[in-house]
């Protein structure tokens, strides 16, 4: 798939805080933004590049990164 074409399709998905930018040189996309959003734009480029159905990942899943706070906080023993 060529960056340039990809560019002005995937552009409004990057927020004012982020940053995009093509080098046609390489055909190479630069994304920088929250890896969610970077994850998404990725798997929506594989997606169209191999020719496979898009899905989205699930949005508020919990990840491994995030314990609750019962997971991480010692137990008191009563007082």
């Amino acid at each position: 798939m060529n960056a340039l074409t990809l560019f002005p399709l995937l552009r409004p998905m990057i927020p004012s805080t982020g940053h995009f930018a093509v080098l046609p040189s390489h055909n190479a996309l630069i994304i920088i933004d929250t890896s969610a959003n970077v994850r998404c734009i990725k798997n929506l480029i594989k997606a169209v590049d191999t020719g496979k159905p898009y899905e989205p990942e699930p949005s508020g899943s919990p990840t491994q990164d995030h314990a609750s706070r019962a997971e991480t906080s010692p137990h008191d023993g009563g007082a």
